[in-house]
């Protein structure tokens, strides 16, 4: 039986798209912020993407650009080399663009 793998990430894109063999990368930013007792802290994380399929991919190279507000829903995947960890995106939903 599986254990429970799934994760869901909300940020902006922070690498344009790469094209691999059958699917792309790219790393999406996400801010926390919390209270101290006297301040209010930031935290920001980064994340690397890479889609479940080649579909999702050519999605994502052709929609995806720097800056670009995302959700992503997927699982976590730990490289045997300690350190390289990849969220595999399942579902990825697109925020709308807001121009100035």
């Amino acid at each position: 039986m599986n254990d429970l793998n799934s994760i869901l990430l909300e940020g902006v894109v922070f690498s344009e798209p790469l094209e691999t063999d059958n699917s792309c990368e790219f790393t999406i930013m996400s801010h926390r912020y919390y209270k101290t007792k006297d301040d209010i802290k930031e935290e920001t994380s980064y994340a690397k993407i890479e889609p479940c399929n080649k579909r999702l991919a050519e999605t994502c190279i052709t929609t995806l650009h720097i800056g670009r507000k995302i959700r992503v829903v997927g699982r976590f995947k730990q490289a045997e080399i300690e350190g390289q960890s990849t969220i595999i995106a399942e579902h990825i939903e697109f925020r709308p663009v807001h121009n100035a």
